[in-house]
């Protein structure tokens, strides 16, 4: 019996402890964003969050919030009071704001749901990264691609070219989620519906290169028991030059 009146008493005072300490944090209802450490909370239609984060003139910080059953919009306050930028990605998962301090102070991240009569869901923010600006290029595109540069992220093979020959390549994200497979240079991706670029473009080169008198290129394809005419009409672009626009018939819209 004492020893689970001890457990008991050390839930307790663990408990009590982590209250302190997250109390310590907030000023003034003003929670301070510490990096590595992540803060889950509740949040529901009508309620705002306010975090802050001391950056010196030059500094780079990256803060996710993961996004559990409710959507959010992430606003970036400078240390004079006004809005840097709001951030307001998918519904789902992480939403993402980078910045790079133009001068130093506090900076403000207020956290609200999109929707101002959202039901009550959770989410988890994180100062995951603050360091000083790149000045390299490649310091610069590591920065860029940093909101895509963390575990079970989606994210690209870049790479950069100068003069015929590669100056940088490096892979950010993750290429396969169920076996924990970064995305790295030389990972495969499928071409998917970029092949349609590719396949339009041709099309209206084929269409200038030779002589066709009538005012559009038409190609019937079945659909079941109906057909699907899909045309390529010439017209002027603002430039002047000539381009086409893909007429997609009204019931594929």
């Amino acid at each position: 019996m004492k020893l689970l009146s001890s457990f008991v008493l050390s839930l307790v005072t663990a408990g009590s402890g982590a209250l302190a300490a997250q109390e310590a944090l907030a000023q003034d209802g003003i929670v301070a964003l510490e990096l590595g450490r992540p803060i889950a909370r509740e949040i529901g239609g009508g309620i705002t969050h306010d975090y802050r984060v001391d950056l010196e003139s030059g500094e780079f910080m990256l803060v996710v919030a993961d996004q559990y059953g409710v959507d959010l919009a992430v606003t970036v306050i400078g240390p004079d009071g006004e809005a840097i930028r709001e951030f307001d990605g998918p519904a789902m998962g992480p939403e993402r704001a980078p910045l790079v301090a133009e001068a130093s102070g506090t900076y403000g991240i207020t956290v609200r749901p999109f929707d101002p009569e959202a039901e009550r869901g959770r989410y988890t923010i994180t100062l995951e990264r603050r360091e000083a600006a790149a000045t390299t290029p490649s310091g610069k595109v590591d920065q860029l691609f940093a909101p895509w540069d963390r575990p079970g992220s989606p994210g690209a093979a870049v790479a950069v070219v100068k003069d015929g020959d590669v100056v940088y390549r490096r892979g950010f994200g993750s290429a396969n989620l169920e076996h924990d497979i970064p995305i790295t240079p030389s990972t495969v991706f499928d071409i998917a519906s970029v092949s349609k670029q590719f396949a339009g473009l041709a099309i209206a080169i084929l269409s200038m290169m030779t002589s066709v008198s009538t005012c559009r290129i038409c190609r019937t394809s079945e659909r079941g028991s109906r057909s699907v005419t899909w045309s390529i009409i010439p017209a002027a672009c603002a430039t002047g030059r000539r381009c086409f626009l893909l007429q997609v018939p009204a019931s594929r819209m």
